[in-house]
């Protein structure tokens, strides 16, 4: 046997090294791989005589059979357009593709085409960038597309630029000056042909057996491959609630997007997704995306998770208040009432903490009245129990004392508005607006003190601090170097310098 390959492979050597190729891919190595397979059934069993027969094929019949090979496969390949390579999928499979897709997409290939009046369908990999020049166009309109987003579409200098990760036909017009020029078809292929099947059936193994990184790779290769596929949705459900806090944040919120642009949710969807959303974030600084808050009466559920979720938070953006407002108007609800009047009192805003509170509204409209009735009346007696100025002041320094800042807030305002002892006002707000954490309403109250030997240092402490949280660093350290140099030894001269080494 040894002998009959050594003799054919001499015989190739001295014709041509392409037919040896030829001849060693087209017989020997099936030959090799045969024998390694009949060694498991200790049986052998080798036509030598055919082998050589084979060989002794002419050159010119071995071309003729080539280039019949590669003619037959160019009209295979223009007949179902561009060729897609067979993948065996497995667990590894996937994870070895994911990365090759990655990898050939970072490559930037770039398929560059002529614009002409006869071509409007073209084709390219998922992975390339179709470039078409000398476009008579200046915008461009999609009309249908697998995805509603995530993908590349520009006319720019008359270049047309296009990609997609995304498999299918994307159809779009280009116009002239709002003139329609042509519609322009373009198919994205996958390189490699997948089982669809086989890759559901791996994220199905991948979730049960809670690998976040095998679900999360073969969920995006699903989505890329068949975007249209009607279980894409759950799919990307069940990559987010299996664990999104150990799933990359930049892939968690490219999926949370996807969802929110390109499927119409319904309540118990967007109940689950907040909730997934809420899960990943329990800081106190999770903010709820504007797209959750579209009041609508009919959403009672969705309505109440977001109440909820608002309502356990320590800073809220204008959408979450207006969110309240709209649901307080809605059902009067007295939890939601007392919450802003509590927002509404931090902010400064009487006003609209009244309004919030029942029976001061109530006391509210009474006074209107009896305004209209004697317009002449200078004295207003606004607090029910119709304490002075100064006693309103008593009452707001009381509250402030015992950390009753909401109350103390209401009283002291009383005050300012009667300009009572302005100064002392300023000072007890400006220290209740610190401890409520409204450093900008603090700031505000304690700059108006005038500043003496005997206040300087505290005064300059807390300002340097509120100035620090509101993230204005060298206003921080100004006065907290003030409040140091004015007084070294004092407890907040102290303080302030222990303040500064942590900035």
């Amino acid at each position: 046997m040894k002998k009959s390959i050594i003799a054919i492979t001499m015989a190739l050597l001295l014709t041509n090294c392409t037919f040896l190729q030829e001849g060693y891919n087209r017989y020997i190595q099936p030959l090799v791989t045969n024998k390694e397979k009949d060694s498991n059934t200790n049986s052998e069993v080798i036509d030598d005589e055919n082998i050589v027969a084979d060989f002794n094929m002419s050159e010119t019949e071995i071309n003729e059979e080539t280039q019949l090979s590669e003619e037959e496969k160019l009209e295979e390949n223009s007949e179902k357009g561009l060729k897609q390579e067979n993948f065996y999928l497995s667990s590894s499979g996937v994870m070895y593709l994911s990365d090759l897709l990655k990898q050939e997409a970072n490559l930037g290939v770039e398929k560059n085409f002529e614009f002409n009046e006869e071509e409007r369908e073209f084709e390219i990999y998922t992975t390339d960038t179709l470039v078409l020049k000398n476009v008579p166009a200046n915008s461009i309109k999609l009309i249908s597309a697998p995805v509603k987003s995530e993908f590349l579409l520009e006319i720019k200098n008359n270049i047309l630029t296009f990609n997609s990760p995304f498999q299918g036909e994307y159809v779009f017009e280009i116009s002239q000056d709002l003139q329609s020029v042509a519609t322009i078809k373009i198919k994205n292929v996958l390189k490699y042909s997948l089982d669809k099947t086989k890759l559901y059936a791996i994220l199905l193994e991948s979730f049960n057996n809670k690998n976040i990184e095998l679900l999360d790779k073969t969920s995006q290769l699903y989505l890329y491959s068949f975007p249209d596929d009607e279980k894409q949705k759950e799919i990307i459900f069940m990559t987010l609630d299996l664990n999104s806090s150990k799933l990359n944040q930049t892939r968690f919120k490219e999926k949370l997007n996807y969802l929110k642009e390109n499927y119409e949710l319904s309540e118990e969807d967007k109940v689950r997704l907040l909730q997934i959303e809420k899960s990943s974030n329990s800081s106190r600084f999770f903010s709820i995306d504007d797209y959750y808050l579209v009041y609508d009466k009919n959403n009672t559920k969705l309505n109440e998770l977001i109440v909820r979720y608002i309502m356990e938070k320590e800073y809220l953006k204008p959408n979450e208040i207006k969110f309240l407002k709209q649901i307080y108007e809605k059902t009067k609800d007295k939890k939601i009432a007392r919450y802003l009047e509590t927002v509404s009192l931090n902010n400064g805003d009487l006003n609209q903490a009244n309004y919030y509170d029942e029976k001061k509204s109530g006391e509210a409209q009474v006074e209107s009245l009896n305004l209209e009735k004697n317009q002449k009346q200078k004295e207003i007696t606004i607090d029910p129990k119709g304490l002075l100025s100064e006693e309103d002041l008593k009452v707001g320094i009381d509250s402030y004392k015992r950390r009753s800042y909401n109350e103390a807030i209401i009283y002291l305002n009383k005050a300012d508005g009667n300009s009572f002892e302005n100064m002392t006002v300023n000072y007890y707000r400006g220290l209740t607006y610190f401890y409520l954490k409204n450093y900008d309403l603090a700031v505000e109250n304690l700059e108006k003190i005038k500043l003496t030997p005997e206040n300087t240092p505290e005064i300059c402490y807390y300002l340097g601090v509120a100035y620090n949280f509101k993230g204005d660093k060298e206003k921080a350290k100004e006065y907290l170097n003030k409040s140091k140099e004015s007084n070294p030894s004092s407890i907040w001269g102290r303080k302030s310098n222990i303040y500064l080494l942590k900035i």
